[in-house]
């Protein structure tokens, strides 16, 4: 082999070295890329279930307060249609959406409502789901 070949085969080496080290320093960032990106996925995951959790103890503690707040007084349903809609909003707002048995709704309903009315409605009461 003469001179001029050995050194076109260096070269060539060279170059093919130099190759596959800027292949492998590109596999190298790009893995480090990945790696950081998996990490800011990894916060936004955990930042993100933190804040579901605080909203939904947020939005238990005010239930519970909302449940609480049932003290207020509603005034017995006369058993008149134009009394109607006035309890019945004052009822679902305070009674029927807060957190509370079945039973418990009934017994609060059973107990707002005048005794000839309870009288009157309470046997079809049995079949309905409040």
């Amino acid at each position: 082999m003469s001179l001029k070949q050995v050194k076109c085969v260096a070269a060539a080496d060279i170059k093919a070295a130099e190759e596959k080290k800027r292949e492998e320093e590109k596999r190298k960032r790009i893995m480090d890329e990945e790696i950081e990106l998996e990490k800011i996925k990894f916060q936004a995951r955990a930042k993100l279930e933190k804040s579901a959790k605080t909203s939904l103890e947020d939005s238990e503690n005010s239930s519970s307060v909302r449940a609480k707040l049932t003290k207020l007084e509603i005034s017995k349903f006369q058993g008149t249609y134009l009394d109607w809609t006035r309890f019945w909003n004052q009822f679902e707002t305070a009674i029927d959406k807060a957190k509370l048995t079945q039973v418990a709704k009934f017994s609060y309903l059973k107990e707002l409502l005048v005794p000839s009315v309870r009288a009157s409605f309470l046997p079809s009461f049995h079949n309905r789901r409040v």
